[in-house]
């Protein structure tokens, strides 16, 4: 049996992409991205590490800067590093959204 992985948001760029290379030469990209939502009558920010590599680390590259709204489309990690563990975004698709669109759901 397969288990799926998988995690999709959307919001904002909440600095501009940090780009480097593997040893390997593949391009990658690392960048925040924050996710504003009501609760109970106040809003509320939750904020995603996303890292990207090939493509779509260039795509980010040529596209994207502080500010910018996205859709995030990916698999969840645990990184394991100076002895802390926190949640990262792998990214597999990063769109480019125009300011209050909303990413359609695939059904």
């Amino acid at each position: 049996m397969s288990l799926l992985n998988k995690i999709e948001i959307s919001g904002n760029l909440t600095k501009n992409p940090e780009m480097g290379e593997t040893k390997g030469g593949t391009k990658t990209a690392k960048f925040d991205v924050a996710h504003n939502y009501k609760a109970k009558d106040e809003t509320r920010v939750d904020y995603f590490q996303v890292q990207a590599y090939g493509a779509v680390a260039e795509f980010i590259e040529k596209n994207l800067k502080k500010g910018e709204p996205v859709a995030v489309f990916g698999e969840m990690h645990i990184n394991r590093s100076d002895k802390k563990q926190y949640p990262q975004i792998t990214a597999n698709t990063v769109l480019q959204l125009h300011r209050n669109e909303k990413p359609e759901s695939e059904e």
